[in-house]
């Protein structure tokens, strides 16, 4: 990507498709201090712990940003923050 506004659009972008068809819903992004928060309220493999969804948001992060990055997923209320880093 050739700046921080190009990947934010293909980061939106990527998450309004994979809402649309319905692998998670998204609730929102925040880029705050050297980290990305990517809130959703519903994964399609919610029952068992998520692991397809927090692949495909690492995958999405590693193929836009073109680096490695940490994802820690903190439950809130309704709703799961994956905080990448």
């Amino acid at each position: 990507m050739s700046s921080i506004k190009d990947f934010r659009d293909a980061l939106y972008a990527s998450l309004r498709v994979l809402t649309a068809l319905g692998v998670l819903a998204l609730v929102g992004v925040r880029f705050v201090a050297g980290r990305t928060i990517v809130s959703i309220r519903e994964a399609f493999d919610e029952e068992v712990g998520m692991p397809m969804t927090k692949g495909i948001i690492r995958g999405l992060f590693d193929s836009v940003g073109r680096i490695r990055h940490s994802i820690n997923v903190v439950r809130r209320n309704s709703q799961y923050d994956f905080i990448i880093s």
